[in-house]
Formats: structure tokens, sequence, C-alpha cells
């Protein structure tokens, strides 16, 4: 092994076919390895660090430096300041250490951390991993795929192509999965999370979260706290979880699950499946044939007022659950009808005695009255029970 060493003046260093240790120390260095497993050092200066042909070890020293990893399976630290690290074609580890560093994967398989500072990765081409570790960080996967850790600060992450997964960690991260079927966990803090196009699981974790599908068929949760969650395009499956959710489909044919807590579930487009579970809910189908389930609590019907809506509602009690209309419908326009036949436990609710509107399951038309409806528009009291004088008509 030979060892090219410089002073603390700016130095020209090129490495020869074997393996070398490179030393730029002072001043503003370039150093070139050539071939051999190499290690290269900086120093203090603004350096630059080329590894070459083998597997090498480079590192920036002090100050703004520049490099390039090249051919072989190399290691790059950029050490102290603001840094710029390119990881070339094989499976490199490239780590930024202090400062706010710009590190690229380029081709292979790369590990890539930021450590400390406000760091920008790109993985490249290859199965990477991203962390971005302390700081607000932007990791972006690109192709193939990706696996991208947050970590601390509120950071942001974009999968690319690929099938990806992204954790936020700590903070209020912004992920999205971009194309593929990308798994996406927001874990601590307020998240904006989205699918983008593919098939995804996204988790908002802890926090206070926002949830979008994008296209394909996505599973949503929201994970703990009040979170907003969004299936988009086609047949989704959402799930608030716990506490307060605003739970929409979107078009598609929708499964909603409210969790615990009161919970708000708006179907909208397509055939949509809604189950409030506990907590008192409100529940919207929106447009389609959408069946409704409130579960446990006082739960809140809002019937559709668009063309060729209609609901079935599963579990209405009129001791303690509420029916609403949405549009320009009022109670005048209703009629309430026995259900001939098979069904007929049924309440069949049109308008003007032409238009089906909903279907109570198991309800007889006798005992529905204007004290059932409330008017969503207004806040919901927090009744103690169904009659205790507080209807909001």
């Amino acid at each position: 092994m030979a060892n090219i060493l410089g002073d603390d003046n700016n130095n020209f260093l090129i490495g020869s076919p074997e393996p070398d240790l490179m030393e730029g120390f002072g001043g503003n260095d370039t150093i070139f390895g050539e071939k051999g497993d190499d290690t290269q050092s900086g120093g203090d200066g603004v350096d630059e660090i080329f590894g070459g042909i083998g597997s090498d070890s480079l590192i920036g020293g002090e100050d703004n430096d520049f490099l390039k990893a090249e051919d072989g399976r190399d290691l790059a630290f950029g050490g102290p300041g603001d840094d710029s690290i390119e990881g070339g074609p094989g499976n490199d580890t490239l780590t930024g250490e202090n400062g706010n560093d710009s590190l690229f994967g380029e081709t292979g398989d790369d590990l890539i951390i930021g450590s400390q500072g406000l760091d920008y990765i790109i993985g490249g081409g290859g199965n990477d991993t991203l962390r971005g570790n302390q700081g607000n960080d932007s990791l972006v996967g690109n192709v193939d795929d990706d696996l991208i850790f947050g970590d601390q600060g509120n950071d942001t992450g974009s999968g690319g192509t690929g099938n990806d997964s992204l954790l936020g960690g700590d903070g209020d991260d912004s992920l999205d999965g971009g194309s593929g079927n990308d798994t996406i966990f927001g874990e601590s803090g307020n998240d904006s999370l989205f699918g983008i196009i593919g098939s995804d699981f996204i988790n908002g974790n802890r926090g206070n979260d926002q949830v979008f599908g994008g296209e394909n068929a996505d599973n949503l949760r929201g994970g703990k706290g009040n979170d907003t969650i969004f299936g988009e395009l086609e047949n989704d499956s959402l799930f608030g979880d716990s506490n307060n959710d605003l739970v929409i489909g979107g078009i598609g044919d929708d499964t909603l699950f409210g969790g615990k807590n009161n919970d708000t579930l708006q179907g909208s487009d397509g055939n949509d499946s809604l189950l409030g579970d506990l907590g008192n809910d409100i529940l919207f189908g929106g447009g389609g044939e959408d069946t409704l389930t409130g579960g446990e609590g006082e739960d809140t019907f809002v019937l559709p007022g668009e063309l060729g809506s209609i609901d079935i509602i599963n579990d209405f009690n009129p001791l303690e659950d509420f029916l609403a209309l949405s549009g320009n419908l009022t109670f005048e326009d209703l009629s309430f009808q026995q259900q001939t036949g098979l069904n007929f436990r049924d309440t069949l609710i049109t308008i003007n005695n032409d238009r089906l509107l909903a279907i109570l399951v198991n309800v007889p038309a006798s005992i529905i009255s204007e004290k059932d409806f409330i008017d969503v528009s207004q806040p919901l009291l927090d009744f103690d029970s169904k009659y205790t004088g507080n209807e909001v008509l």
C-alpha cells in the first residue's frame, strides 16, 4: 500500500494501481484514487475526491466537499460542512454527517444516510435504503423498490417508481409513494401521506394525519389521533381507528370503518359500505346504493338527496339514532311505507311517494316521525338520550 500525502497547500493527488492511503491535509485538494481499494481523506479545506476503480473509502473532512465514489462498493463520509456526495455504479454507503448535505446514490443498491442537518437525498437506480436521521430532510427513492426513513424532523419523502416502503418517524412529515404498490407509515407527528398510483397500504399511526389513497384500490388507516382519510379513486378500504376521524371514500365501491370515538363517514360516489362502530357517528352514503351500519352509540344517518342514491340502513334505533336530510330535502317531502313480502319488517322512505330514498331494516313505518330528524348543518348536541327535549329539527 502506497502512502500519498499532501500538505497545507492546494494539492492534486493521483493514486497508483495498488491500494493507496491518500491524505490531503490542509488546503483545497483534488484527489483521484485510480485503481485499488483506496482510503482517501481530504482533511481541512474544500476538497474534491474521486474514488476511481475499486472499493474505496472517501472522507471529506472539514468544509464543503465533493465526493464521487465511482466504480466499486464504496464508503463515503462527508464530515462537517455542506457536502455533495455521489455514489456510482456499485452498492455504496453514503453518509453526509454534519451539515446540509446532498447525496445521490446513482445505480446500485445503496445505503444513504443524511445524519445531522437539512439533507437532500436521492436513491437513484437500485433498491436503496435512505435515512434522513436528524433535521428536516428531503428523500426521494427514484426508481426500483426503496426503503425510506425520515427519522427525526419534519421530512419530505417520495418513493418514486417501484414498490416502496416509507416511514416518517418523528415530526410532521409529508410522504408519497409515487407509482407502484407502496407501504407508508406516518409514525409520530401530524403527517400528510399520499399513495398516488398503485394499490397502497398507508397507516398514519400517531398524530392528527391526512391520508390520501390516490389511484387504484388502497388500504388506508388513520391510526391514533383525529385523522382525515380520503380514498379517492377505485375500491378502497378505509379505517379511522382511534379518536374522532373524517373518512371519505371518494369514487369507487369503498368500505369505511369509523372505529372508536365519534367519526364522520362519507361514502361519496359508488356503492359503499359504511360502519361507524363505536361512538356517536355521522354516516353519509352519498351517491350510489350504500349500506350504512352505525354500530354502538347515538348515530346520525344522513339521507342522500341526489337522483339515483339509495341508503340501506341496517341498525337504525329510534330510541338512540337520528336521521338527517341532505340537499334541499325537507321532512314534508318524505313518505314512509311498510315494506311487503319477505322484507315486511322494513320501512321504505320515498320522496313524494315516487323515488326510493332509503330502507330502514327491521324498523316499523308507524314509529317514524319528525322528531327522528335533525339538522346536521348545525353542531350536534351532546344528547344523554334521544328524548331529553334537546331535539334539533
